[in-house]
């Protein structure tokens, strides 16, 4: 199946910003699929984008941070006044199952769909329709996990998308030889290089020299400190055309690599 868009619906860290809200990344495949990389805001939708929430299937919370939780309580309360009756695969953190109990039990609204929840581990998981995911730890006591979505298209061409999480290391198994995406945390920038290495977090220069010594089609960068003004958030493209600085709701056609803003 082959992946049609991805859409930042926030772009930020932990302290939000108007500018930015908390991270939370739809990747839209074709035939009306969809898979929501974290959860840290509710989109606010224009009517006619409703059925991009609705397209979700898959739901992936890579660690068990809440502001990367921040919007499921919204996230559910949408599928419920959408009358959404199609499961949901849930891929998070054992953790984040109570919180979810929690908040389906306060809401007067019913839940008229399954939900399955699968504990996030060291697992590949095959989805429908050539979609399949990996993920893999990122160190040993932080509870971060990277995750490669490869998805397989008619013609059997393969198109990964890496999403690093939050964490300083960039998945290494990038493969050169298909089409490949990296969604990767950029906390911080130059002048914060230590702080970023004392907190395990990525900056700007090591994502810039992974992107010029791999070459992916594109490599976004998300999850941005409100530390930074917007004059301080131009460099990117000024030094290689591949890194995507991203902003909220900003729109990536896959297919004729291009971009817009809602």
């Amino acid at each position: 199946m082959a992946l049609k868009e991805i859409i930042f619906w926030g772009t930020g860290c932990g302290r939000p910003t108007i500018d930015r809200q908390l991270p939370a990344y739809l990747l839209r495949f074709e035939n009306n699929h969809g898979i929501l990389l974290e959860c840290g805001i509710q989109p606010t939708l224009d009517p006619k984008q409703l059925n991009e929430i609705s397209s979700i299937d898959t739901l992936i919370i890579t660690a068990p941070d809440s502001e990367l939780i921040a919007g499921l309580p919204g996230f559910f309360h949408t599928q419920r006044l959408l009358n959404r009756e199609r499961p949901l695969r849930i891929i998070a953190p054992e953790s984040i199952k109570s919180f979810l109990d929690v908040a389906n039990e306060i809401d007067t609204y019913p839940l008229r769909f399954d939900t399955n929840f699968v504990p996030i581990d060291e697992i590949s998981i095959d989805l429908e329709s050539g979609i399949s995911l990996t993920f893999s730890k990122v160190g040993e006591n932080h509870g971060k996990f990277q995750v490669v979505i490869t998805c397989t298209d008619q013609t059997e061409h393969q198109t990964m998308i890496y999403y690093t999480g939050k964490s300083r290391g960039i998945e290494e198994r990038c493969n050169p030889q298909n089409k490949f995406f990296i969604i990767h945390d950029c906390t911080y920038f130059y002048e914060d290089g230590n702080l970023a290495n004392v907190r395990e977090l990525s900056d700007y220069k090591s994502a810039l020299d992974f992107a010029q010594q791999r070459k992916p089609d594109m490599m976004f960068l998300v999850h941005i400190s409100a530390r930074y003004e917007r004059t301080d958030l131009q460099r990117p493209r000024e030094h290689d055309p591949r890194v995507l600085l991203t902003e909220d709701n900003l729109r990536f056609d896959c297919k004729k690599m291009t971009y817009r803003k809602n």
